[in-house]
C-alpha cells in the first residue's frame, strides 16, 4: 500500500510526495506526526517546500504549511510551485526548466538571502542587509532596502522594481548600480516607486508611472 506521506529532504528544500487516494484530513494528520517525528533531524532549517502527488487548493497548501511549522523547528520561506501543469514524477523533485517566476511573501530579514533561479516576485520588503539574488528579473512589493542581484549568470536584459526603491546596492548581468547619496531605511511617508534596468552599457533608474509601464507594454 503506498504510504500516506513521504518525504524527501534536499539542501534548502522539502519535498512531500502525497497519497493522492487519502482525504485532506487524514493526509494533515500524516504531516503532523512525520514533522513531529523528525523535528529534531531537522532543527530550525529555513526550507523552501515543494508538494507532489495531490492537487491542492490554496487554503489546504497554506493548512501544511502550518502544519509543519506547528509539529516543528522548520520555517517554510516560500511553496514552490510548477506554473505549468505537468506529469510529476514520485521518485524525483521537478526540476522543469519551465519554470518561469517564483513567488515569497514575507520580509527577507537581515542576514538572509533569497535565491530563485528564474524570474522573482516579493510580497514584502527586503531589509539593509539582506540580499536576494534571481536568474531573472525581480519584482519587490514593498521596500527594497538591502541589495538585489538579477540576470545572475544570464546576462543584462532583466529589470529590479519596488514599490519604494532605496537599495544599498543592486546588479543587474556584470553592471553594478550603488546610490550616491546615502538612502536610509525608515519609517516613510512617501514612497519612491522605481525600475533599474540598463542602458548603454550601464543600470539607470526610472520612476514608475503610467507613461513608463504603458511603453514596457
Amino acid at each position: 500500500m503506498q504510504q500516506a506521506v513521504r518525504i524527501k529532504s534536499y539542501p534548502n528544500k522539502l519535498v512531500l510526495f502525497l497519497n493522492e487516494e487519502l482525504d485532506f484530513s487524514t493526509l494533515l494528520e500524516e504531516i503532523g506526526m512525520k514533522f513531529k517525528e523528525t523535528s529534531k533531524f531537522f532543527g530550525n532549517a529555513k526550507m523552501i517546500l515543494h508538494l507532489n502527488g495531490k492537487i491542492l487548493t490554496d487554503e489546504e497548501e497554506q493548512a501544511i504549511i502550518d502544519c509543519i511549522q506547528t509539529c516543528s523547528s522548520i520555517e517554510i520561506l516560500y511553496l514552490e510551485k510548477d506554473l505549468i501543469p505537468e506529469v510529476i514524477s514520485e521518485e524525483e523533485p521537478s526540476e522543469d526548466p519551465k519554470e518561469h517566476v517564483r513567488f515569497f511573501k514575507g520580509t527577507v530579514s537581515d542576514g538572509e538571502m533569497l535565491e530563485a533561479p528564474c524570474d522573482l516576485v516579493i510580497l514584502g520588503n527586503v531589509h539593509p542587509n539582506a540580499t536576494v539574488k534571481s536568474s531573472g528579473s525581480i519584482f519587490i512589493y514593498g521596500g527594497l532596502y538591502g541589495e538585489a542581484n538579477a540576470g545572475v549568470d544570464n546576462g543584462e536584459e532583466y529589470v529590479i522594481s519596488a514599490l519604494d526603491f532605496a537599495p544599498v546596492r543592486i546588479t543587474i548581468g556584470d553592471y553594478e548600480y550603488t546610490p550616491s547619496k546615502g538612502l536610509k531605511w525608515k519609517s516613510k511617508k512617501h514612497f519612491s516607486p522605481q525600475i533599474a534596468c540598463v542602458k548603454d552599457k550601464k543600470i539607470i533608474t526610472e520612476q514608475i508611472t503610467k507613461d513608463l509601464l504603458d511603453s514596457l507594454t
